[in-house]
C-alpha cells in the first residue's frame, strides 16, 4: 500500500472502506455492489472495526455481500471466529491469489 500522507486512505479503518466504497459507487452509477471484497489483511486496524464496517454496509444495502482476498488460514479462521462472536454477516467469498508461479494456498488447507 502507498502512503500519500493520509493516514485514513490506506488500510481497512471505518473511513477507508466507506469512502472508498462511495467512490466505487459514484464511478459505477449505482446505489449497491453485489461483492464487496477487502484485498489484504490490515494488522493495523482492529479486525471488529472492519467486520464491524462490512456488516454495517450490507445492513444499510451498499453491499449485498462482503468477501475477502488474499489472507492466511489462520487470518481467515481468526475473521470467522470474529464474526460468529459478534454475530455479524458472515463472509460470503474468499478469493486467493493461486497461479503457476504462487501457489503457496495450497499449502494452507492440510
Amino acid at each position: 500500500m502507498v502512503f500519500e500522507g493520509n493516514k485514513n486512505a490506506v488500510g481497512l479503518s471505518r473511513r477507508h472502506i466507506t469512502s472508498s466504497l462511495e467512490n466505487s459507487l459514484k464511478r459505477l452509477h449505482t446505489d449497491y455492489v453485489d461483492i464487496y471484497q477487502t484485498h489484504l489483511f490490515d494488522d493495523a486496524t482492529p479486525l471488529e472495526e472492519t467486520l464491524r464496517t462490512l456488516d454495517d454496509l450490507v445492513r444499510c444495502g451498499k453491499i449485498r455481500y462482503p468477501g475477502v482476498s488474499n489472507v492466511t488460514g489462520w487470518q481467515l479462521e481468526k475473521i470467522v471466529q470474529t464474526q460468529t462472536r459478534l454475530g455479524l454477516n458472515a463472509i460470503a467469498s474468499l478469493q486467493q491469489q493461486y497461479n503457476l508461479v504462487c501457489r503457496e494456498s495450497e499449502l494452507e488447507p492440510f
